[in-house]
């Protein structure tokens, strides 16, 4: 358990400024300042794959369903944010909540699968999809685990649901996968999906609230502004499938001053609660009445907060 004070968030979300959105279609994307950001503590993830300083594997060569293997060669630590797919190895996953890798490590990491029809070797290693899920099936995903994490301290989706909702997508998206992948999804609708991002992804900003189809679907804030920089292309191609299966709707947009109150009415009566996770980040989960998420902190600065509206779905 940690020995420091638990980071209060409504002070944290006291201080973010809420921008005028950039819109497409039904997307609404609310761009978040914080007024003082600290040097980053450690490096995404996919930044050390680039540079090979990182290894994700099967935890065994007969693999485990709810584990992977992040062997960390760097001299950083690594960064791997919540709804990451991974493709490869025995099967698809998604990371189930968001960990500091420690350099020099080896990191058994808490996921899911969304490749239901393949339990054989397509290689050794995982690799970045370069994007999360989409964003209504992360939210759900991330509803799980705060359920068991409060009942039994395990950060585990429900896997038959993430399989159904990962079917569901496939079949809204026309998409035939034999294995039944997420990520085939993603493979199908790629031009989209890369015009929403060449329009939206130009953010200068620590976070982003994200609202869609006239519900607000996450909110992400990071610690660094080139933090969120780096992230924002993954998180934003998992509200463009989203958004291009739904292709607008919504009602009225929101204005930055109601997304700001918005904002203050998703923290105002949440509790931080640590939870031991794998790595060398302290990991807090955040439930409230009508949200659940996380919170990071790593080397004494909160890196990364993630909140998940209730009602939801994917």
């Amino acid at each position: 358990m940690t020995t420091d004070p638990a980071p209060v968030l409504s002070e944290i979300l006291a201080a973010v400024n809420v921008q005028d959105p950039r819109r497409w279609k039904g997307l609404e994307v609310f761009p978040l300042l914080l007024p003082d950001g600290h040097p980053p503590t450690c490096e995404l993830i996919d930044e050390l794959l680039d540079r090979h300083q990182v290894e994700i594997t099967e935890v065994s060569d007969a693999g485990a369903v709810p584990t992977i293997k992040v062997l960390n060669r760097s001299g950083s630590d690594a960064l791997i944010l919540d709804g990451t797919e991974l493709r490869g190895a025995k099967q698809n996953r998604m990371v189930n909540v968001t960990i500091v890798a420690g350099h020099g490590t080896t990191t058994h990491v808490p996921v899911s699968c969304v490749e239901a029809g393949r339990w054989s070797y397509r290689s050794n290693r995982f690799a970045s999809s370069r994007h999360t899920v989409a964003s209504r099936l992360r939210n759900r995903k991330a509803h799980h685990v705060a359920d068991n994490l409060a009942s039994c301290g395990a950060p585990a989706a429900n896997q038959r649901e993430v399989w159904r909702e990962v079917g569901d997508y496939l079949a809204r998206g026309r998409t035939a996968a034999p294995t039944s992948a997420m990520d085939d999804l993603f493979t199908r609708h790629r031009d989209r999906m890369e015009s929403v991002v060449s329009d939206l992804a130009a953010i200068e900003a620590d976070g982003a609230m994200v609202r869609l189809g006239g519900q607000i679907i996450a909110v992400d804030l990071f610690g660094h502004r080139d933090t969120f920089r780096k992230a924002w292309p993954a998180l934003l191609r998992g509200y463009a499938m989203d958004a291009i299966l739904e292709d607008g709707g919504g009602g009225a947009p929101m204005t930055a001053h109601a997304a700001r109150e918005r904002l203050r009415e998703l923290g105002g009566d949440v509790t931080v609660t640590h939870r031991p996770v794998p790595g060398v980040g302290e990991y807090f989960a955040l439930r409230g009445s009508r949200v659940v998420g996380e919170m990071v902190r790593h080397g004494g600065c909160v890196v990364h907060v993630a909140l998940f509206p209730s009602g939801v779905c994917a």
